[in-house]
């Protein structure tokens, strides 16, 4: 098993191929999707949790700040969060500006230590553009930040993780993920 930030790098690296893979047929991106750690086992990946779909402005960050339900019963000791900024911006109800179209990929700990890899992206249509959608993606120079200022729903996630942090039996892990699943969540397990 490679070590966890190889593991951490190869999730960013997805992320952006996931990314211009979704972008290229439709314009469309990704929800915002978490990647739940526990850095202790062998195989630490343990899952990854896909965003319900939800409405503009409160249920937004409702739907949000319920992810950091998962990492705090599967006692996570790390997870990846993915999300397209301006993508965010408009499921707040906030300033759009397209050209802070960017792929955030954050990296967070159990102990408060962030890292934000921002790839700036810009999007010019594709050839069959006016039929589909479509986009081809350019990709900027990336920038690592640490401890970023986030947008209010993830710093929520991250409170919710942190706050309600405990190891929690099979039963307890269980029902969250049936709650969240019937939510419209989308949980992936890793096989062990």
């Amino acid at each position: 098993m490679a070590n966890v930030g190889e593991l951490v790098d190869g999730i960013a690296s997805a992320a952006l191929a996931g990314v211009e893979a979704q972008l290229r047929p439709d314009g469309a991106v990704m929800p915002p999707t978490m990647f739940i750690l526990a850095e202790d086992l062998d195989q630490p990946l343990l899952c990854s949790l896909g965003c319900r779909p939800f409405y503009p402005g409160a249920d937004a960050v409702a739907a949000i700040t319920a992810m950091g339900i998962a990492p705090a019963v599967m006692a996570a000791t790390r997870i990846v969060l993915t999300w397209e900024a301006q993508d965010l911006n408009a499921a707040l109800a906030a300033l759009v500006n397209p050209a802070g179209s960017a792929l955030c990929v954050l990296d967070a700990q159990l102990a408060p230590c962030d890292v934000l890899r921002y790839h700036p992206l810009r999007m010019r249509p594709g050839p069959d553009s006016h039929r589909t959608g479509g986009v081809i993606p350019e990709w900027g120079t990336p920038d690592r930040i640490h401890n970023p200022s986030l947008p209010d729903p993830i710093e929520r996630l991250l409170h919710r993780w942190r706050d309600g942090w405990e190891p929690a039996s099979g039963e307890v892990v269980n029902d969250a993920v049936i709650e969240l699943q019937t939510a419209g969540y989308s949980i992936r397990f890793m096989e062990r």
